[in-house]
């Protein structure tokens, strides 16, 4: 849906990349403050210029330091340990690292010189007088001091024990059952299903690939439809027969779809066809009853995040970070029109209920109107309407309003028809990857990337309460 160098729900999971952030910063600490044992190295090495070296007193606190953080048993970093004399002298994956009395021939001097890359250590270089040191200590015959005493030459770092945060998943999908009697809230891997009147969960669909990122009823009500898969990978699109309690039973369809994870799934309205797209730039339109196929569309240049069938089914809308939004005649899988106005990559592609208007939006913050009635389109619209990147478009029902939702954390509604701000609903507590509104446009539901998920009034766009209520830690942007 957005670039993966800022892809909030996206192929990379940043869930996991700030609680490895954190840990990373725990150890960068220790390793920073075990740096000053070596201010014994040098005031020793200062004293006893003319004396043969010690590896206990001069050269294992330099490891030790600043080298056994990534070379410890635990790291094991190119297959080269230094926490023990044995493991150093043994060397790694590229055979022994020291040549004794030959320190211009060892490849551990090498790469603290950066004659041989990468230059180690990767936290910094080595002052001149610890290389001088090594060096030395190395042309002496690399020997281990005869008589240590108490004295623990290396030792296995000592690693914090941080108990990893729990951190609910991302809901990156909300829809609703035709009728309106249910919602479904995508997660990693799995679907949660509620009553839309008490709230209360009903049931639970686990085995997905990864994040959902998209999920869609039929109109006809027999399909539901999951995207998911794993980035740079492959995509998956599963398909099950609605019924009562149908997410107790195995998907009717479960297929491969794409190179990459599914960004967006949509159901044209006479519920004979899926449309899906993917960051691999490429639309499909699959039979949701057989799972086969029907036909590829292919003129977007680079990733495709969303699309959308217009209310008579005639026509596909597609947008992507090519910058463009494309018109697609769905019978015949010919492209109609490019409207290439936005000036950055397309996040999110609305149809009005009449079917007469195509609304954009994306990184550009712009959102951008297209009338569609006439032979060619015309761009009747365009707003900034964030001040970061937007992130989802849907109007109501009824086609009097417009809800946007941005980076910047704020929901806003518009006049559909004007495009003049009317409401804006402020402080979210991390961004609304996903809204929606029920069918009688009586409720709006967002979904956002703390896992919550939460409920509005559409008459004063008052909050009702939450399905799943936003957690006390990781807001984004924070």
């Amino acid at each position: 849906m957005v670039r993966r160098v800022r892809q909030s729900f996206s192929p990379i999971p940043w869930r996991e990349v700030l609680v490895f952030f954190s840990v990373s910063l725990c150890l960068c600490g220790s390793l920073l403050r075990a740096q000053n044992t070596t201010e014994a190295t040098k005031n020793y090495h200062n004293e006893n210029q003319r004396m043969e070296v010690s590896f206990a007193k001069q050269i294992a606190p330099i490891f030790q330091a600043k080298c056994v953080g990534c070379h410890s048993k635990a790291a094991n970093m190119g297959g080269f340990v230094l926490s023990d004399f044995e493991s150093l002298m043994k060397g790694g994956s590229h055979g022994k690292a020291i040549v004794p009395g030959k320190s211009e021939e060892s490849r551990l001097v090498q790469m603290i010189e950066g004659s041989v890359q990468p230059r180690m250590p990767m936290s910094g270089e080595l002052e001149a007088q610890e290389i001088a040191a090594i060096k030395t200590w190395i042309n002496q015959g690399a020997k281990l001091d005869q008589d240590l005493g108490q004295l623990q030459a290396l030792h296995e770092p000592e690693i914090p024990k941080i108990k990893p945060a729990s951190l609910p998943a991302q809901v990156g999908a909300i829809a609703f059952s035709p009728d309106g009697s249910m919602v479904a809230v995508g997660g990693y891997g799995e679907v949660t299903f509620f009553d839309a009147a008490s709230r209360r969960p009903l049931g639970k669909i686990s085995g997905i690939t990864e994040a959902v990122r998209s999920l869609a009823f039929s109109p006809d009500g027999r399909h539901f439809a999951t995207g998911a898969g794993r980035p740079a990978q492959e995509g998956e699109i599963k398909i099950w027969q609605s019924g009562k309690e149908f997410w107790t039973k195995p998907a009717g369809q479960s297929f491969k779809a794409h190179r990459d994870c599914v960004y967006a799934l949509a159901f044209a309205p006479n519920s004979q066809l899926l449309a899906s797209t993917s960051y691999d730039h490429m639309i499909y339109l699959w039979d949701p009853a057989t799972g086969k196929q029907v036909r590829p569309l292919k003129e977007h240049t680079d990733s495709v995040f969303d699309l959308a069938f217009s209310p008579d089914g005639k026509w596909l809308a597609s947008g992507g970070a090519d910058r463009t939004v494309k018109l697609w005649d769905v019978a015949t899988g010919r492209r109609i029109h490019t409207l290439g106005s936005s000036t950055e990559g397309v996040n999110t592609v609305v149809f009005h209920p009449s079917g007469k208007f195509v609304a954009a939006s994306g990184f550009d913050r712009t959102i951008r109107i297209w009338d569609i009635s006439g032979n060619e389109p015309q761009e009747i619209r365009a707003v900034i309407a964030h001040e970061d990147t937007v992130l989802r478009l849907a109007y109501s029902p009824d086609g009097n309003w417009l809800v946007s939702t941005g980076w910047d954390r704020v929901v806003k509604i518009w006049d559909a028809k004007t495009m003049e701000q009317k409401q804006v609903i402020p402080d979210q507590s991390d961004w609304v990857l996903c809204l929606t509104f029920s069918p009688d446009g009586k409720m709006l539901y967002f979904g956002r990337y703390d896992g919550s998920v939460s409920v509005y009034d559409t008459a004063r766009y008052q909050l009702l309460g939450n399905l799943l209520a936003p957690p006390s830690t990781l807001r984004a942007g924070k």
